[in-house]
C-alpha cells in the first residue's frame, strides 16, 4: 500500500493495510462518535448536528495538513459558521448580473461536493424571487449549462 498524503499516527497503515476493512472501521468510529454525541449533555440539534458532519468534518476529510483526529462537535463553532446558502447567496450579490454554473459557484467560494452547490442553487431559485436558474453562458468556465443569477 502507498503512503498516504494525510497525517496519520505512527504505523497507521501497517495496522490497517485493507482498504475495504480501513472504510468499514471508519464507519464503525463514526457511527460511535454520533451515538455518543447523541447520548451525552450536549443534546445538539438537527441543525447544529448537520454542520458538524456537513462544514467542520467535511473540510477536516479533505484537508491533508490537518491533525488524524477528527474536530470535535462544537456547537458555538459549527453555529457562528457561515451556511453554504449564506455564502451562495453572498457571493451571487457581490457579482450581481454575472451567470454560474453550478461547478464553477462550488470552486469559487470552496463547496465539496460539487452536488451541494446544486442542491442550494435548485433551492434559491425556487423560493427567492432574488435569484433566477435559466440556461445560459457561464461566466467563468463560458459554457452554456444551468446558470445562476441575481435578478
Amino acid at each position: 500500500m502507498s503512503e498516504s498524503l494525510f497525517k496519520r499516527p505512527p504505523s497507521f497503515e501497517e495496522l490497517r493495510p485493507d482498504p475495504e476493512e480501513q472504510y468499514r472501521a471508519g464507519y464503525q468510529h463514526g457511527a460511535h462518535a454520533v451515538q455518543k454525541l447523541l447520548l451525552s449533555q450536549q443534546k445538539p440539534t438537527i441543525e447544529e448536528l448537520n454542520n458538524w458532519i456537513n462544514i467542520e468534518l467535511q473540510k477536516w476529510r479533505h484537508d491533508k495538513s490537518a491533525e488524524p483526529y477528527a474536530p470535535k462537535f462544537n456547537p458555538l463553532g459549527t453555529a457562528n459558521q457561515e451556511t453554504v446558502l449564506k455564502r451562495i447567496v453572498d457571493f451571487l450579490r457581490q457579482q450581481h448580473g454575472q451567470k454560474f454554473c453550478d461547478d464553477c459557484l462550488a470552486i469559487k467560494i470552496g463547496i465539496t461536493p460539487r452536488q451541494h452547490a446544486n442542491h442550494k442553487t435548485r433551492h434559491l431559485a425556487k423560493t427567492s424571487s432574488d435569484f433566477e436558474r435559466v440556461k445560459g453562458e457561464c461566466s467563468a468556465c463560458k459554457k452554456t449549462k444551468l446558470v445562476i443569477t441575481t435578478n
